[in-house]
């Protein structure tokens, strides 16, 4: 009611008006929020264009001549008594909701490490968990054919980086992110390639199939890695937000902090707890599906420590049925956690769909891969093919990630346009939240 009414232009305060003209005079109450509700599903619903006049009763009648179409709702009028009188219930239908989230003894989406319990049983006590602790590595042949592919190669933050048509580029990233040994063992619904559909950030296509599946905890491990991820290089046409966050210094700087701080991620799956709407979990089945993991919580996890996480807000993956195929659609849900919310979490309006581009047998999915080229236009992508600093990859490869943290800031703040609250100065290896949401400022 709040969207229906804030898209409508305002009347005189009191009046109940449908379709823009008065009917009559009333006070803020339900049924004059009813009445605009009904207003707005008639404005939205289609007319038959063979449809004769007098057919319609005065709530159904057309405010556009037969056979033209209407025009959008926010032209038609309203009342503003619809907008504030709708507040109150809104108010009073979000207090119940809000005592049960302060009541709840549990987070609806757990705050604790979920990778902790691996630490010991998986890792013999090792804190962390990067791309070259996979069980089996790219060939060093594969490795080369990669790199030979990227167009205007440039040394970046101690990597070797270039870019990629979008057309080219889904296919080069799951033929770079196979590795025999590790691919296999990939549950089925995260192989292929993923366009991040909506992210309102430049980064576009991920790879979770060079990852590690551990089947007890039902967790599943997938490191930063060469050609994982992929930014854009430009602005395409239709990029959510008007593309508030596609310029270059956010791309430069996002291609800085995910391979450059080695931001790995886990997912660890449940059963669907199937909630409300807004809420983690209202968008998987909870039934019998098509796929064998339908729900995820998701934590980020700098330098590949899994000690801990750096993941502020509650981060899912929700198994969206309705795709093309099974296992081509996930909601990656983005809810927001605030002491007002209490244990609970909210969606608010930055989630985007994962889709799937790219199937298990590296052959596209239609109409997803036309409708990724399309969007994408003439914008490449940069993508990240290896670590070209000696001095980092022998500290990296050797598990030293104190020095090897030293030397990685080194190269980020070599690139930061700014220095966010201190941080290049500061003793400290990894950047707080705050300086990571300075630096997307920058």
């Amino acid at each position: 009611f709040l969207e229906a009414a804030r898209r409508h232009e305002p009347c005189k305060r009191g009046n109940v008006c449908v379709r823009g003209r008065r009917l009559a005079r009333a006070s803020p109450s339900v049924p004059s929020v009813l009445m605009e509700f009904t207003s707005v599903v008639s404005a939205r619903t289609a007319v038959p264009a063979a449809a004769a006049q007098g057919q319609y009763t005065p709530l159904e009648q057309p405010s556009t001549p037969l056979g033209q179409p209407s025009r959008p709702p926010w032209q038609d009028g309203c009342c503003k008594c619809a907008k504030w009188g709708s507040v109150p219930l809104v108010i009073l239908g979000l207090l119940p909701v809000l005592a049960w989230c302060h009541f709840i003894k549990e987070p609806l989406v757990p705050k604790a490490v979920q990778t902790k319990p691996l630490i010991q049983k998986e890792f013999g006590g090792r804190q962390t968990f990067n791309y070259w602790n996979l069980p089996e590595q790219p060939s060093a042949e594969l490795v080369d054919e990669c790199n030979a592919a990227l167009q205007k190669p440039l040394e970046f933050i101690g990597g070797r980086w270039g870019q990629v048509s979008a057309k080219d580029a889904p296919r080069l990233m799951y033929k770079c992110t196979k590795v025999p040994g590790v691919f296999e063992q990939v549950p089925e619904e995260l192989r292929g390639i993923f366009w991040m559909r909506g992210n309102g950030l430049p980064e576009e296509l991920a790879s979770l199939q060079n990852g590690e599946w551990f089947p007890e905890e039902r967790t599943y491990l997938f490191p930063q890695s060469p050609f994982m991820w992929s930014w854009a290089l430009g602005k395409p046409g239709g990029a959510p937000f008007n593309g508030a966050a596609y310029k270059e210094y956010i791309h430069k700087l996002l291609a800085a902090i995910t391979p450059g701080l080695l931001l790995g991620f886990s997912l660890k799956f449940d059963e669907c707890p199937g909630r409300s709407m807004f809420m983690p979990g209202h968008v998987c089945p909870t039934g019998p599906t098509d796929v064998n993991l339908t729900y995820a919580t998701l934590q980020a996890h700098m330098y590949g420590n899994m000690s801990k996480h750096v993941t502020p807000n509650a981060y899912t993956l929700e198994y969206d049925s309705s795709g093309v195929v099974p296992g081509s659609l996930w909601h990656r849900g983005i809810y927001l956690r605030n002491p007002v919310l209490g244990r609970c979490a909210c969606e608010f309006g930055v989630s985007y769909t994962l889709t799937k581009i790219i199937d298990n047998e590296g052959d596209p999915i239609e109409p997803y891969f036309s409708e990724w080229v399309e969007y994408m236009g003439e914008v490449p992508l940069a993508l990240w093919g290896k670590i070209t600093d000696d001095e980092l990859k022998s500290l990296l490869e050797s598990d030293q990630l104190l020095a090897a943290g030293k030397r990685l800031k080194e190269l980020v703040c070599a690139v930061l346009p700014a220095d966010p609250l201190g941080w290049c100065k500061a003793e400290e290896v990894e950047p707080s939240h705050e300086q990571q949401r300075e630096m997307l400022r920058f």
